[in-house]
């Protein structure tokens, strides 16, 4: 009687093990999809942040081609000034001649 009640146990045993190895793996999987969709939402936010930063810097080139550029560096970095213009350096306080 002993052994009979061993071998009705068993396929539930073996039910249970079986059952348990099953919810592990996929509650692993569930982890790693998880990961993943973390990892790719971190980089449509890193696409996002690069193309503005490539519609910023478009526009900088795009405004580097026009006169007004050309003319704001050459007074800023250069120091030229149009003809018959005045340039006027204001002193800080505290400066002397």
């Amino acid at each position: 009687m002993a052994a009979r009640k061993r071998r009705t146990r068993l396929p539930l045993i073996i039910f249970l093990i079986v059952c348990v190895y099953f919810t592990t793996l996929c509650y692993k999987q569930h982890l790693r999809i998880q990961q993943t969709n973390v990892k790719a939402e971190e980089v449509k936010n890193r696409i996002e942040q690069v193309k503005k930063t490539n519609q910023e810097l478009e526009k900088d080139v795009e405004f580097s081609k026009t006169d007004e550029y050309i003319e704001k560096i050459a007074r800023e970095k250069l120091g030229l000034v149009k003809p018959g213009e005045t340039i006027y350096i204001r002193k800080q306080k505290g400066e002397s001649n």
